[in-house]
């Protein structure tokens, strides 16, 4: 008889330990559970801003593209109003200097048309 309550003793606390490690594993279970939770719902808003910048990224691509031929439209535009600038500045100068001759000649022509009176006036005298 003792021997039988010696081992239910024995059965009894080998059932109590059981129920404390089955208890603690509940718990940790538990734990674990909340924190796989967790974890997933970071992983969802994760993957939810990794796809929102993966979209402004691809906006930005876009609009960069979008600059980088404006850019070349104004460049191209730039040139041709440089070239004409450069044109128009040469045919100024070509025009100052026709000008300028036009100028002397008209000096010159004064001159002549004065001398030519002067003789007329002496000859007529």
């Amino acid at each position: 008889n003792f021997e039988v309550q010696s081992k239910a003793r024995a059965a009894d606390a080998q059932l109590k330990k059981v129920q404390s490690e089955v208890s603690d594993k509940d718990k940790q279970l538990k734990i674990m559970t909340d924190q796989n939770s967790e974890l997933l719902r970071l992983l969802e808003t994760e993957e939810a801003q990794t796809a929102k910048l993966a979209s402004e990224n691809e906006a930005f691509r876009t609009e960069l593209h979008t600059f980088r031929q404006k850019y070349g439209a104004l460049l191209t535009t730039a040139k041709t109003h440089e070239e004409m600038a450069a044109r128009a500045a040469r045919e100024g100068q070509l025009r100052a200097e026709e000008v300028r001759l036009l100028r002397a000649e008209v000096e010159q022509l004064k001159q002549q048309n004065a001398e030519m009176k002067m003789k007329t006036q002496v000859e007529l005298e």
